[in-house]
């Protein structure tokens, strides 16, 4: 018999040995589930699949238990039972990323001052039509790998000179519009020309990812009867490549103030969770003017079953998918958008139209391989009580057309306009209510010593912010955190002290939403630190607490540490004094709080922080690297040297060159680093996101995000007090503090497919981190898969411990921090697999480990600190620049270069198949030897392997 523990211990070798080598490839995963077993059955020398790379040796390396034990247990656990068979299925790779750019490289939106008379002000309509250019850019900056920062600069402001010569550029820009005989035009921004009651604007060029904006005024009318149109629907043409291209917005309409004798607002207003003024809602619902045209979108979409608001619109349509609310959410808002009132419903579906939905989420199309043998335990999610819960509650949406309220349930893809599928159970809503709503309450949190009181009240805790959020709100609004920092020193410190020296530290928390000038500002704190041997008032730690709470009010919390002055050698350690640390009741604590001992966090300290509930939409990553490439300029404009910002660091209050002041070096600083983090962040999550849903796919297991995943980029620096003086180091990390996604095997699939997938990936984006950050940064960091991959070249073993066989933690040569850690893990629930002594990482000692969850199969990567980070330390200045030399160039190519990967694995499968089916049909078909499943392979490998602009950078093609 298999336990449990048994089962991931097994596959979590297997699996790591596959991954330690590199990220893993799709045609791997594939293998890994025996997806190869039904061409691969005519050779009587068949093995499970693994990289060749990887011999058995090193396998037998890994674990204490014998290497055919090993292979046995997983010949069992996938059941591969007479080396013929699979224990899973699988399918070639032909699933279809959603996609969110726009077919036609120009779009145009529309958005309004009021909707209705009531909203209008002073009589005056003001409308502003955005015109886009969709495409991504062609050339990008070329910047040498030997290139000063004059030069670097010099070819960024280049570059931004010449952007409407990219191939990509929309040229002759013209936007036209006619009003009715109710819209009475006052005058517009840019001025347009006029002939014959038709108004035309010159826009020039728009280059790639950019657009243009015109305002205009309109008289409107004071009463409206019925809906009322005030334009014809503006147009825009233009030129690309050469051929003309155009687009057209919906018309500019009024509603009456009242509809069936109630105020129409609340039917028509924007909500947190149906933002009709969102920028990509808009683009959308350009494309969408009757309510028809918006319900047939989508309807197409697909349905995805969890409980509540998660993504809102925006989410949603990023996903191209949503469950019944989330998918009202996005009709509500493409609806109001078009200036239609609309509405929510909700009631129960009866059990065989939860059902209907449930299997909606597994497409049957795409040839499948490999088989579950009897006996095993198979997937049957439309009996699943936790699905069935999720999707019985239901939601759909009622639009105001012709004068009558009309249904449009678009979860349902056989449904008309006017069809429901249940009774509602309570009044029509114009918003969702707000226990509905998935939450995330963000929370700083502080430890506070006393040297007076310690001995008596321990350590004081206190939370100067906090703050809710929906995660509809933050769907690519990441979230900014900082921290003002206040010094206050005697005059003429430190020689003026006296007798004793103090620093008094002040610190204002605060976060930035998005791109807006919205701040939440958190109390401030302060700290003072003395020579005195009672004086000290020091803050020992600050953590950022993430409270994730579902639609259900159950609540799940994540911790970022921001600041710790003790470590957590000395918090795990149990030689405590009731409670206390002993360290901190002695005359250690004078040199640890002296008045020379540097502030806990610096002002030039900021996290960016994703929370994503949805998939990420590719054109968002990319505008993200087209913010940074717009922050170049500053560098070029400032010209700081590295003396310049260190003295900036230190309070020195000179000029630099003689023109600026080194405050605006420090905003060029934090302008150039929080665009940076977007771009990293935003980069991870996009590949992230096309890796797991490949992956899934591959594996017939449909996965997508049902709560907000945290993805945080860091900018950090940290004083090192060297014999002389006191050195500012520079760490740049990517953090996966939650990265959980909803796996669910097909129906009819083996069950411990959800297992394998979800160690599958959390290994892949272990790796994938550690990919996007070096490409990014250019020059290798420190992380959790790199250490593991040191360990492997270096023949340490691994040991794997959980709370059945702790014991086996004793034989490891590891720091006490990672011991502690791991011991919490365990406590936790949690299996590790650790190497069995600490690794050498570029001549210093480090160590990592996997830590697998025993209930989900999710396994992460995790290093000493307790973090699943990729972190690089530079000198402080070096990385600002280092970092905006990378800009778009990278973020750009490798975005476009998985979409060749996919194309490229697409082709060879495809050509596999036509084979097998041609085959199958004629002579032979009974026999499956004659399946030329060896050549078919071989040229695939040998397609992949002379084809390298296929694979992503740093991905590399799998071992032929």
């Amino acid at each position: 018999m298999i336990t449990q523990t048994r089962f991931y211990r097994t596959v979590a070798i297997i699996l790591s040995v596959a991954l330690v080598a590199s990220l893993f490839p799709q045609l791997r995963w594939v293998q890994s589930l025996g997806a190869d077993s039904a061409y691969a059955a005519a050779s009587n020398d068949y093995a499970p699949a693994i990289p060749e790379s990887v011999s058995r040796a090193a396998l037998s390396a890994l674990g204490d238990a014998p290497l055919t034990a090993e292979w046995d247990t997983w010949d069992h656990m996938t059941g591969l039972q007479g080396r013929n068979s699979s224990g899973v299925l699988a399918r070639s790779a032909n699933n279809q990323v959603a996609t969110d750019g726009f077919i036609n490289p120009l779009s145009i939106s529309r958005v309004q001052s009021a909707y209705f008379p009531g909203e209008i002000t002073n009589g005056s309509l003001v409308v502003t039509y955005t015109i886009r250019n969709n495409q991504l850019p062609v050339n990008l900056p070329q910047v040498t790998a030997s290139a000063d920062l004059t030069d670097t600069v010099a070819a960024l402001q280049n570059f931004q000179e010449q952007k409407t010569q990219d191939p990509n550029t929309v040229h002759n820009v013209l936007l036209v519009d006619m009003f009715t005989i109710y819209g009475d035009f006052i005058s517009a921004v840019p001025c347009p020309d006029q002939q014959v009651g038709e108004y035309a604007w010159n826009l020039g060029d728009i280059p790639p990812l950019s657009g243009i904006t015109v305002t205009m005024q309109l008289n409107a009318p004071a009463v409206v009867v019925d809906n009322l149109s005030l334009d014809n629907g503006a147009q825009v043409w233009g030129t690309y490549h050469g051929q003309a291209v155009s687009a057209a917005a919906c018309a500019v309409t009024l509603s009456p103030d009242t509809v069936s004798g109630e105020p129409v607002a609340a039917y028509l207003q924007s909500a947190v969770d149906a933002d009709k003024r969102d920028d990509y809602i808009v683009q959308r619902a350009s494309g969408l003017c009757s309510p028809g045209d918006a319900f047939t979108y989508v309807q197409g979409l697909d349905y995805e079953a969890y409980k509540g608001s998660l993504r809102g619109a925006r989410g949603t349509e990023w996903s191209q998918a949503g469950n019944s609310l989330d998918l009202s959410n996005l009709l509500v808002a493409l609806l109001r958008s078009n200036n239609i009132p609309a509405r929510y419903q909700h009631g129960t579906l009866s059990v065989p139209d939860a059902q209907t939905l449930i299997l909606s989420m597994f497409p049957t199309t795409g040839p499948v391989v490999g088989y579950v043998p009897d006996g095993a335990e198979v997937s049957d999610p439309a009996n699943d009580p936790a699905l069935l819960a999720e999707a019985q509650d239901h939601w759909w949406v009622e639009a105001y057309i012709g004068g009558v309220w009309t249904a449009m349930d678009p979860s349902f893809p056989q449904a008309i306009v006017g069809q429901t599928f249940t009774t509602p159970d309570e009044p029509p809503l114009a918003e969702v209510p707000g226990a509905m709503r998935h939450k995330v309450t963000v929370t700083l949190e502080t430890e506070m010593y006393q040297s007076i009181t310690y001995l008596m009240d321990g350590f004081i805790y206190t939370e100067p912010l906090t703050y809710t959020f929906t995660t509809a709100e933050l769907v690519g609004n990441p979230l900014t955190f900082k921290q003002l920092v206040n010094t206050q020193r005697p005059p003429f410190y430190p020689t003026s002290c006296g007798v004793f020296c103090w620093t008094h530290y002040t610190y204002v928390p605060y976060l930035r939403v998005g791109d807006s000038d919205t701040l939440v500002i958190g109390h401030q704190y302060w700290e003072l630190l003395s020579d005195f041997p009672f004086g000290q008032q020091a803050i020992t730690g600050a953590w950022l607490h993430f409270d994730v709470q579902d639609a259900e009010g159950n609540t799940e919390r994540f911790t970022r540490e921001v600041g710790d002055r003790l470590g957590a050698v000395e918090r795990l350690s149990n030689n405590r004094i009731r409670g206390l640390i002993p360290s901190l009741l002695t005359a250690q604590v004078l040199d640890r709080f002296n008045a020379g001992a540097s502030s806990l966090t610096h002002e030039l300290d900021n996290y960016t922080i994703y929370f994503d509930p949805s998939w990420m939409s590719v054109a968002y990553a990319a505008a993200s690297g087209d913010e940074l490439l717009a922050a170049a300029p500053r560098v070029l404009a400032i010209q700081a040297v590295g003396s310049d910002i260190e003295a900036a660091l230190n309070g020195e209050t000179q000029d630099i060159s003689g023109a600026l002041l080194l405050d605006e070096t420090s905003d060029m600083v934090v302008d150039t680093t929080q665009a940076f983090n977007r771009m990293m962040g935003a980069t991870y999550v996009t590949l992230a996101d096309g890796s797991a849903q490949d992956l899934g796919e591959t594996g017939l297991v449909r996965t997508y995000p049902n709560s907000p995943r945290i993805t945080i980029t860091a900018f950090k620096l940290e004083a090192r007090q060297t014999v002389t003086e006191t050195q500012y180091v520079s760490t740049q990390g990517l953090d996966l503090l939650h990265d959980h996604l909803r796996g669910i095997a097909y129906p009819g699939q083996a069950k411990n497919a959800e297992q394998v997938y979800q160690m599958a990936r959390g290994m892949n984006d272990t790796f994938l981190e550690k990919s996007v950050g070096e490409m990014l940064l250019a020059q290798p960091g420190k992380s959790a898969a790199g250490i593991l991959q040191a360990a492997a070249e270096q023949g340490i073993t691994l040991i794997y411990a959980d709370a059945d066989n702790l014991e086996a933690l004793g034989n490891a040569v590891i720091s006490d921090e990672a011991r502690g850690r791991i011991w919490q893990a365990v406590d936790q629930g949690y299996g590790v697999l650790v190497p069995r002594q600490m690794v050498d990482w570029n001549g210093e000692e480090a160590i990592a480990w996997w830590q697998l969850d025993l209930e989900t199969g999710e396994m992460v990567g995790v290093g000493e600190d307790g973090t699943h980070q990729f972190l690089v330390e530079a000198a402080f200045w070096m990385p600002i620049f280092a970092l905006t030399i990378t800009l778009l160039t990278i973020l750009i190519d490798i975005l476009m270069a998985r979409w060749r990967w996919k194309e490229a694995i697409e082709m060879t499968w495809n050509a596999f198949w036509e084979e097998v089916v041609r085959q199958a049909s004629g002579a032979g078909a009974n026999d499956p030897s004659t399946l030329p499943y060896q050549d078919i392979l071989q040229a695939t490998k040998a397609y992949m392997n002379s084809n390298p602009h296929v694979w992503p950078t740093g991905f590399g093609p799998p071992t032929p």
